[in-house]
């Protein structure tokens, strides 16, 4: 919304960057400490080469598209697409979060 509506200044900027560090200090390692959950011990290692291939391959690609969204329509849309984006993921997780209570009961 702040990028829609022009009114972005660099504070804005450097608080969501402190707050996405602080997040990703839990949220990375988190997420690999629930993998070997997720995928069982006997694919344990063909999920952290997927894993971090997938990790590469989106800080690549990533940023590509973005700047080519940026240079198209401008930062507004991409980071209006980008959150939009994060419904899959949510619903990722919900599928994810439903399947291991299952298996655990």
């Amino acid at each position: 919304m702040v990028s829609l509506s022009g009114t972005i200044n660099v504070w804005y900027i450097t608080f969501l960057g402190v707050l996405l560090g602080m997040i990703n200090a839990f949220d990375i390692p988190t997420r690999q400490a629930f993998l070997p959950q997720t995928v069982g011990k006997e694919n344990l290692g063909n999920a952290f080469a997927l894993y971090s291939s997938l990790v590469s391959v989106t800080s690549m690609v990533g940023p590509a598209i973005a700047g080519l969204l940026i240079a198209a329509w401008g930062s507004g849309l991409c980071f209006l697409l980008d959150s939009i984006s994060y419904v899959a993921v949510i619903i990722a997780l919900l599928a994810i979060s439903s399947s291991i209570e299952f298996k655990c009961r």
